[in-house]
């Protein structure tokens, strides 16, 4: 038996010059398969709208949180140098860096926070790693961002007195939730963002 799985709308994932090829092939092969999972009802419902897959062909099961992984992570210690950064408020957010998830958005309106709030004092911590991460990290150099990247430690500011920090793939990302003021989600779309969920059940962020 053959179950396919999709983890995302593939109506947006979908473009470019193989884009009408692809879209016919998904037409022709998912209704094949024994059956079709989605992470979530929008998942599903694009899968039936734009792709013409058969509505009882589809299930819907959302992806689940280990709840005791996630409150074990909270409890873990950080690294001196970690522990620095929620010395100020935090901002965090989660993803990889890539154009679903938005981030010079979210890189543009806290600029425009500390703009607006300087005796705030916010930082910006990023978690995740990808191929925009070299040009979002210059783009929060020209929003006059003091920038520390872990690609490129030694090239931007120190990571005690940076605006924004880029700390890359992280495998515990609880304990960065748990000490931050607001966890953002900045992206454009989405299947089931699991950040979401896991930032909303440690509970210490405003979401």
């Amino acid at each position: 038996r053959t179950v396919l799985s999709a983890h995302s709308r593939e109506s947006s994932n979908i473009h470019g010059r193989t884009a009408k090829i692809l879209r016919r092939l998904m037409r022709v092969t998912y209704p094949r398969a024994d059956a079709v999972v989605a992470v979530s009802n929008a998942v599903k419902q694009d899968l039936v709208s734009t792709f013409g897959i058969p509505d009882a062909h589809v299930r819907t099961i959302y992806n689940g949180i280990d709840l005791a992984q996630a409150h074990a992570g909270v409890r873990e210690a950080l690294s001196p140098s970690m522990e620095q950064l929620f010395q100020r408020p935090v901002i965090v957010t989660a993803g990889a860096l890539r154009d679903p998830k938005g981030h010079w958005h979210l890189i543009r309106s806290f600029s425009r926070a500390r703009e607006l709030r300087p005796e705030a004092n916010l930082r910006l911590v990023v978690l995740g790693q990808g191929r925009l991460g070299a040009y979002l990290a210059q783009l929060a150099r020209e929003h006059g961002l003091r920038t520390w990247a872990a690609w490129e430690p030694d090239a931007g500011a120190p990571l005690s007195e940076s605006d924004v920090a880029f700390l890359g793939f992280q495998s515990n990302p609880f304990v960065f939730f748990a000490r931050s003021a607001v966890f953002a989600f900045p992206s454009l779309w989405e299947g089931f963002e699991d950040h979401v969920p896991e930032a909303l059940q440690i509970g210490r962020a405003h979401v």
